[in-house]
């Protein structure tokens, strides 16, 4: 379910920009959708990803957190074992933050931009770090609970 949910969600936003090009029907619901990812994503289009040139739903580095989640949510099978073992400590998502929050800094100070690309790399490595706490999470949460009579 967590799969087929991400899977969707990416290509809603990355669907967006090419139903923009399609007719009456696929304009509308390209800005329906635009407009739904609004209040996630500041939607700059300097900092998005074009697709026939219309700007994606989402900025590069939300698109790459998103694609990463998506990624880690695939790739968290074959690191299972890994992950149960270092789980418990939160020092890799803070790890996994920091190249994102050094380029956030860098931005806010006004040094040269980073480019679409190293957002959108910091933004891969988060989302999938931070799927590798999600899923083991939604699995306890869902695992059936016995019950001590």
């Amino acid at each position: 379910m967590i799969a087929v949910a991400a899977t969707l969600w990416c290509g809603a936003f990355t669907l967006q920009p090419v139903l923009l090009h399609g007719g009456m029907l696929g304009k509308g619901l390209g800005h329906i959708l635009h407009m739904g990812f609004a209040p996630l994503c500041h939607q700059k289009p300097e900092r998005s990803f074009l697709i026939f040139g219309s700007p994606m739903a989402v900025c590069s580095r939300c698109a790459g957190i998103y694609y990463g989640g998506l990624l880690g949510i695939y790739l968290y099978p074959l690191l299972r074992d890994i992950v149960l073992r270092v789980q418990r400590s939160l020092i890799w998502l803070i790890v996994a933050a920091i190249p994102m929050c050094f380029d956030i800094l860098f931005a806010w100070t006004g040094l040269p931009d980073s480019g679409l690309m190293l957002r959108s790399f910091t933004g891969i490595v988060l989302g999938i770090i931070t799927m590798c706490y999600i899923i083991p999470g939604m699995i306890d949460w869902l695992a059936p609970k016995s019950v001590n009579m």
